[in-house]
């Protein structure tokens, strides 16, 4: 992706949370994400967070992201807010879903295959 990416913040009305959206320049349709929060303020933070991982480079989309990325990236920034037992928790569901999946993309941890471990 490139610097023309621009995320702004819409209020569809209908959602909870505002959400944030932008054009993607490649395939012309808007790809959009909660930002989790009613407030503004915030939603505008967490929309510039996004557009930067964009413009960056740094961000790619749920589908392609691969198992191992995904872990590292939760690993690295949802764990250390988290209690230490609950941490060993996700540690060892990670560990199974690894071993008995052995999923390549995140997307192929789906509802499905999960019902059938």
């Amino acid at each position: 992706m490139n610097s023309e990416i621009k995320v702004g913040v819409v209020d569809y009305g209908s959602h909870r949370n505002l959400v944030a959206r932008f054009k993607n320049p490649l395939t012309g349709k808007f790809e959009t994400r909660s930002t989790g929060t009613r407030k503004r303020k915030e939603a505008n933070k967490f929309a510039a967070k996004w557009e930067a991982e964009l413009q960056e480079g740094r961000y790619k989309a749920p589908s392609n992201i691969s198992w191992a990325e995904f872990r590292i990236r939760y690993e690295d920034e949802v764990l250390p807010g988290l209690a230490e037992k609950t941490a060993g928790k996700v540690a060892t569901m990670f560990n199974a879903v690894e071993r008995i999946l052995n999923p390549q993309k995140l997307a192929a941890v789906t509802a499905d295959r999960i019902s059938h471990f």
